[in-house]
């Protein structure tokens, strides 16, 4: 599972990499109160077949959003409007008070073993320093133009700053999961984390719109409405997600990987982002392997080496 990479943790700072004040998070579309709460009852229903809105309480498959954000946040002792208000100050929006009915019936192939792993997603240049006030998509391309003579508010100074958030949402959302004694998660995918490291370790370019972006001989892990994965982004994610669920090291598919050459992505560049995933899941930095070259000319010199010691032999 994979909650969208916007706003789902508190607040952290208040300003952004200038010093100007931070945008209001009001119009992006997630927030901690539902992605909390829509992982756990995902997982519920792959494990038990129904939900429980809050620990106590006997499990279902229909439900309001009110209510269920009103069993999850309501204080000890408290009212409804006490759990209201704490929805609305985590975040929650109009989903706090959302009466509409949500009929999920029972999962027939329910599994208590099944192993669910929530992907942590990447933090979004577009929030920490877009070029300019993000116009209407492409239809065609799906390309991103943006309208720089006007500025864009910052909801993040940096990525590291929206990404510590994420990772710190992804990890109570993992820790609500079982409260209510079912099977839980079986981990966190640290996408996000490898994101950010591989540009820590200069791998990944930070400014997609920097002057330099073009030229730096960086890989650019986002498309260019820095929201979306580019194709070398998105194969960093599949690297994670391989790494987190088999447990094998990214780095044992090797830079002639077939899903790497279909997605255009030169040896180097695979070989580069496989290693970013293995530290980050923990493994262990492969030994560079030897370049072609070098494999040749050991090569020659191991057979230039034999043909003087079979000149050496003597005549029978």
């Amino acid at each position: 599972m994979q909650p969208v990479a916007q706003r789902i943790g508190p607040r952290t700072t208040n300003t952004d990499f200038t010093g100007r004040p931070l945008a209001s998070t009001a119009t992006l579309a997630s927030n901690q109160p539902s992605a909390r709460a829509y992982v756990d009852l995902i997982e519920d229903w792959v494990h038990t077949g129904k939900v429980t809105l809050a620990p106590g309480l006997a499990p279902v498959t229909t439900f309001t959003e009110r209510d269920m954000f009103r069993a999850q946040d309501r204080p000890p002792g408290g009212s409804n409007a006490a759990a209201d208000a704490a929805c609305q100050a985590a975040g929650g929006g109009s989903f706090c008070t959302n009466t509409n009915s949500r009929v999920l019936g029972e999962n027939p192939n329910a599994n208590p073993n099944a192993r669910i792993y929530l992907q942590e997603t990447w933090a979004r240049p577009d929030l920490i320093n877009a070029p300019g006030v993000k116009l209407p998509l492409d239809l065609v391309t799906a390309l991103a133009t943006y309208d720089r003579n006007t500025p864009a508010p910052s909801d993040y100074n940096s990525l590291e700053a929206m990404t510590a958030e994420m990772a710190a949402a992804m990890q109570t959302i993992r820790d609500h999961a079982d409260d209510d004694g079912s099977a839980g998660l079986a981990g966190v995918v640290p996408t996000g984390r490898a994101f950010l490291r591989a540009v820590q370790d200069g791998v990944a370019t930070r400014d997609m719109d920097a002057a330099s972006a073009a030229t730096d001989g960086l890989i650019d892990l986002w498309f260019n409405d820095g929201t979306h994965p580019s194709a070398h982004g998105s194969y960093l994610s599949a690297l994670t997600l391989f790494g987190s669920i088999t447990g094998l090291d990214p780095q044992s598919l090797g830079r002639n990987e077939q899903a790497a050459f279909d997605l255009g992505i030169s040896q180097a560049d695979a070989a580069a982002l496989q290693r970013i995933a293995a530290l980050e899941l923990g493994f262990p930095a492969a030994v560079p392997e030897p370049g072609q070259a070098a494999l040749l000319v050991a090569g020659l010199l191991g057979l230039a080496g034999w043909h003087r010691r079979q000149g050496r032999r003597p005549v029978a």
